[in-house]
């Protein structure tokens, strides 16, 4: 097990944190994920792309969740219960979305990784908020009224 230091000093020199945790769970890991995220290239990007996908639907996510609860906020601020019914609703949304954006995220890296593809950054953004904005299309449909 690494110490409090030895973790700020990797994170530090450019470590990310999926590989200082790899880092700390076990000593048998293979040595690819010690890399540092600055060296060659977009390598990095093979062994966390779920990471990343994670992160761009998380954040496009709690934007939309965020626009919707104030929203919600605004229009429901005289009822009696409506400001605790609009945050149990967008809580309860969000921890649903980011669910489900986990599991998309690890599915899509996993392709990615049997296919052999390396991912680029901006593939990681598009497959992210791409989750966020399908998402969207089917709340906001009724394709969900007919399954």
């Amino acid at each position: 097990m690494i110490g409090p230091w030895e973790e700020r000093r990797r994170l530090a020199s450019g470590w990310s944190p999926v590989s200082v945790l790899v880092a700390e769970v076990g000593a048998a890991t293979p040595s690819f994920y010690w890399r540092k995220l600055s060296e060659a290239g977009n390598s990095h990007w093979n062994g966390e792309m779920w990471y990343w996908i994670f992160l761009w639907a998380l954040f496009s996510s709690l934007f939309v969740h965020g626009a919707a609860g104030v929203l919600m906020f605004v229009m429901l601020q005289r009822h009696r219960q409506g400001r605790v019914i609009s945050v149990v609703a967008v809580s309860i949304g969000f921890l649903a979305s980011v669910t489900g954006a986990m599991i998309t995220s690890a599915a899509v890296a996993g392709i990615y990784r049997v296919a052999g593809k390396n991912m680029a950054p901006l593939e990681a953004l598009v497959w992210g908020v791409g989750q966020t904005v399908l998402t969207l299309i089917i709340s906001f449909s009724r394709i969900l009224a007919t399954l």
